[in-house]
Parts: structure tokens; sequence; C-alpha cells
């Protein structure tokens, strides 16, 4: 029972912790390390690249904001392709 809220809580056999091995963590750290520097840099980059040539941080914040939100919508896929990568088998 939860303490908190008396009732009981739902545990999943997927979510156990006796089903986490360490080449998981190891696999979601590195998947989880190359999604934010996909997702960060290249909208970083355009931001500042935007802001040097035209010196308007208006045009280059809703330039680098899109350019997020583009990737971010194209991040399944982007997800599914990294933990392929480091499959074992």
């Amino acid at each position: 029972m939860c303490q908190e809220c008396s009732r009981p809580r739902l545990i999943f056999a997927t979510r156990r912790q006796d089903n986490v091995t360490p080449d998981l963590i190891i696999k979601s750290l590195w998947v989880s390390t190359a999604l934010a520097l996909i997702f960060s840099v290249p909208p970083l980059g355009i931001l500042l690249t935007v802001l040097y040539y035209t010196s308007n941080i208006l045009v280059s914040g809703i330039t680098a904001f899109s350019m997020h939100f583009i990737i971010l919508g194209i991040s399944p896929r982007v997800c599914i392709a990294l933990s392929s990568l480091f499959d074992e088998e």
C-alpha cells in the first residue's frame, strides 16, 4: 500500500527493478546523451549563426525554436536508429 494515498501501488513486470541490467543502463545513458546533443546543438548553432549575421534576436530565436520542433518531430525515428546502433545482437 502507498503510505500517502492509501491505495495499492501497481508494479508492472517490465518496470521491476530486478529486470534492470547494467547493459540496459549503459545503453540508456548513451542513447539519452546522443538524443540531447542531437536536439540541442543544431538549434543552438542556428541561433548563434542567424544572430551573428542579422543581429536580430527575435528572428534567430524563432528560427532556432522552429528547428528544435522539427527535430522533435522526427525524434521517434532517431531514437529507434540510435537504439539499434547500440544493440549487441
